[in-house]
């Protein structure tokens, strides 16, 4: 699983390429109950070519859901969310479409959370206010099998 510290490792350089070699953009969704911190997430993502954000849920039913409806490759969670937990939402959705990679995008640091995220079936886990290289390393490494 990608932790905070081996997001950075990577660096930014190069695109994203869509799994299984299929040439389209990488489908994202991010679940977050703060706009601002959607809106932050967002314009990062829209940096890296390659990568088209298609959904946004205010928490995780809503998660689960747009998973349904939108089929993103990959989604970004947040752990502490109103109505149903990211962890939770992670473990519905990795259980009923294990091709989907969820990487929880959280204010939470501690190893207690990283095994919780991990249990939960997550592919990575980033804290809130990492930078755009990041984000892209976190994707390729998850995308790569790391």
């Amino acid at each position: 699983m990608t932790s905070p510290c081996e997001a950075d490792a990577g660096g930014a350089g190069g695109s994203i390429t869509a799994p299984a070699g299929r040439h389209r953009p990488l489908r994202v969704l991010l679940a977050d109950d703060y706009l601002l911190v959607r809106f932050r997430t967002r314009q990062q993502l829209e940096d890296i070519p390659n990568l088209r954000v298609v959904g946004e849920a205010t928490d995780g039913f809503e998660a689960v859901a747009l998973a349904r409806t939108l089929s993103p490759d990959l989604i970004f969670m947040d752990i502490s969310m109103p109505g149903l937990d990211g962890l939770e939402a992670t473990r519905r959705i990795t259980a009923e479409f294990p091709h989907m990679r969820v990487i929880i995008l959280s204010s939470h640091i501690g190893e207690s959370f990283l095994k919780g995220a991990e249990a939960a079936g997550a592919h990575g886990y980033l804290v809130k206010g990492d930078h755009t290289q990041s984000f892209a390393a976190a994707i390729r490494q998850v995308f790569d099998g790391r």
